[in-house]
């Protein structure tokens, strides 16, 4: 948080719970935002994804399609509830590579994906 405050984001909310349907067996399905933010005007979606360290590939790699579909649906809802529909947004991914010893290092990749209804 304090690093996307840094960045002269301003949070609006985090840890977002977000009821989005059911699945076809009728469980209720969760949607999770982890940030909520604006940088500017533009209303940004955040997920985070925090490793211990380095791995094969790389930490936003671990943001699948599964998830992009699920926070872009997410998001629709939360701006609908909110009255913030027309804004301008988009998701990013916050990655932390947190060692048990050292400095964390966080990286935020704007844009780093797009909802799957505006292609």
């Amino acid at each position: 948080m304090r690093h996307l405050r840094a960045l002269g984001f301003r949070v609006a909310a985090k840890n977002v719970r977000v009821p989005i349907g059911h699945s076809p067996s009728g469980r209720a399905v969760i949607g999770e935002i982890d940030i909520v933010a604006y940088e500017g005007e533009t209303l940004v979606f955040i997920e985070v994804k925090t490793r211990r360290r380095d791995g094969m590939f790389a930490t936003e790699r671990s943001v699948d399609a599964r998830k992009r579909r699920l926070l872009a649906r997410s998001a629709r809802r939360y701006r609908r509830w909110f009255g913030v529909a027309s804004d301008p947004y988009r998701f990013d991914v916050v990655t932390v590579l947190a060692p048990r010893e050292g400095t964390p290092r966080v990286r935020l990749l704007r844009g780093g994906f797009a909802d799957p209804l505006l292609r």
